[in-house]
């Protein structure tokens, strides 16, 4: 018996995107069946999946109640049966239901998170040590095999959360251990550019496995999480550096720094989701945090050392924002047109 081809399987957008990029289905076609795609989209099954992702939260959080309420009332025994009953209970149904359907996956991600609850219940009960960073770096290590096993986007995204978590909480402890102040702390700056590398890697580890043709990663709502988390921690970062800069905290040297590696990180958006892989929702995050980045560093630079009257201040600020936020809708814009064009000459 002959392996099972794209062709035949169940007709979906990331099929029909794979068989574009392999040139099966001509680029203009493909965009037809797409747009068609997204009309005949079942949404008796999405309203189904809602309903069950909303009774499985609402489980994971009578759970969660269930503890708290009656930490006092349950013995240690029973609180450790129960709790791994419960992620033994999960792993059944995900089992029954089978890992390759939505109920199963649902399923397997509630054993991960169930398993966070495990591991809070264990230190408490035998008041362990462990540093909150061993914590989720363990509880990221326990789950991986399920995220390996349930190629689930939501799985996914959730153990890359856990390493985040758990990355973050490592440098707070070193920089509490050396007695190092966080907010001015060279080191502070290592910490969030390790955490900035780290979901970049993860970001291109996920295109290029939907190059490749691993379907389970081809949902664009990943890559948007993935883009949202690393212009939310490059954000952040380069307008403490640059309120510290021209407050006289800091040198402006870490700023300009900041702005070229802003700059950098902006480029390669641009590369990626308007060259190779076109997707204007990534275009409007990265703009999102460039309108901000930008009017941070113009309203510091204009009025750091200002004064008069803070009236027309306020006002100049407010065109000013007007003035670069309608510059990154007219760029976006633009972008739009240019895919659309560009999808009707191929």
């Amino acid at each position: 018996m002959s392996a099972p081809t794209p062709l035949d399987q169940r007709a979906s957008i990331p099929v029909l995107r794979r068989l574009v990029a392999a040139g099966a289905v001509p680029v203009a076609e493909g965009a037809a069946l797409e747009q068609r795609l997204r009309r005949e989209l079942p949404w008796a099954a999405w309203f189904s999946r809602g309903l069950l992702v909303l009774g499985v939260t609402l489980i994971l959080c009578g759970i969660i109640y269930f503890f708290a309420h009656n930490w006092s009332g349950l013995t240690d025994n029973d609180k450790l049966v129960l709790a791994g009953g419960a992620i033994v209970a999960a792993l059944i149904g995900g089992t029954w239901l089978g890992f390759d359907t939505f109920p199963g996956k649902v399923c397997l991600f509630a054993a991960s998170f169930l398993v966070g609850g495990f591991i809070g219940v264990f230190s408490s009960i035998y008041q362990s040590t462990a540093e909150d960073w061993t914590v989720f770096a363990f509880w990221a290590l326990l789950v991986t095999p399920w995220v390996v096993l349930g190629r689930f986007p939501a799985l996914w995204i959730f153990w890359m959360a856990e390493l985040n978590v758990s990355l973050f909480f490592y440098w707070q402890k070193f920089l509490a251990e050396w007695d190092f102040d966080p907010n001015s702390h060279p080191l502070e700056r290592v910490a969030m550019l390790s955490l900035l590398l780290f979901n970049i890697v993860a970001l291109a580890v996920r295109e290029i496995a939907v190059r490749r043709g691993i379907a389970w990663v081809d949902r664009g709502w990943s890559a948007l999480a993935l883009v949202a988390l690393i212009y939310a921690i490059a954000t952040a970062q380069i307008i403490s550096e640059i309120v510290a800069s021209t407050d006289g905290t800091n040198s402006i040297v870490p700023s300009i720094l900041g702005l070229l590696v802003y700059a950098a990180l902006a480029g390669l958006t641009y590369l990626q989701f308007a060259r190779v892989r076109p997707s204007l929702p990534a275009l409007a995050l990265g703009m999102l945090g460039v309108c901000v980045t930008l009017t941070t560093f113009l309203g510091r630079l204009l009025f750091a050392d200002v004064k008069g009257d803070p009236v027309w201040q306020m006002l100049f600020m407010g065109l000013l924002t007007l003035g670069i936020f309608g510059a990154g809708v007219y760029l976006l814009r633009a972008a739009g047109r240019q895919f659309n064009s560009t999808r009707r000459v191929e």
